[in-house]
């Protein structure tokens, strides 16, 4: 894989956790409040130790009953532009989907846990084997990856709705 899709698959578990938080309400309220568009900054380390901030956004649909997310998100750099879509389901605490970067076609797989506040998730494909934790309060999201992304070894974003 290349870097342009290793960094498309790092960004994307940067933020695909939110998608499963909406499809997964603790108290079984109303999900709005998590989908629209959320966007922020963070930075991610590469292997030789550079760092890079990049700027995202993202806008994420539910579906009615809440168990099915998808979600577009475009992620920024001085030196990459990233354009990736998820689908992701949710089943009691279990999370599972899939990634796809639309301008590589790289894809590969999401599953983990939820619970009130934390999100936990393996993210796999091709040259991606990364752990996510996220934290999210009701109008923001704080994640790190950490793993083997290529050349990518930890990515940091906060974001905002």
């Amino acid at each position: 894989m290349g870097l342009r899709s290793t960094v498309a698959a790092a960004l994307l578990a940067a933020v695909a956790w939110s998608a499963a938080g909406i499809a997964q309400d603790a108290d079984g309220g109303s999900l709005a409040r998590f989908s629209g568009s959320w966007r922020g900054t963070g930075s991610l380390i590469l292997d030789d130790g550079k760092k890079e901030r990049v700027r995202c956004r993202l806008n994420v649909q539910v579906s009615e009953s809440g168990a099915s997310a998808t979600q577009t998100m475009r992620c920024a750099s001085a030196a990459r532009d990233v354009m990736l879509t998820s689908q992701l389901q949710a089943k009691d605490k279990d999370v599972s989907g899939v990634w796809k970067d639309a301008g590589s076609g790289t894809m590969g797989r999401i599953g983990g846990r939820l619970s009130e506040s934390t999100l936990t998730l393996r993210m796999s494909g091709e040259d991606v084997d990364a752990l996510l934790t996220a934290i999210t309060s009701e109008s923001q999201q704080r994640v790190t990856v950490s793993g083997v992304l290529g050349p990518i070894r930890k990515l940091t974003v906060a974001m905002r709705k």
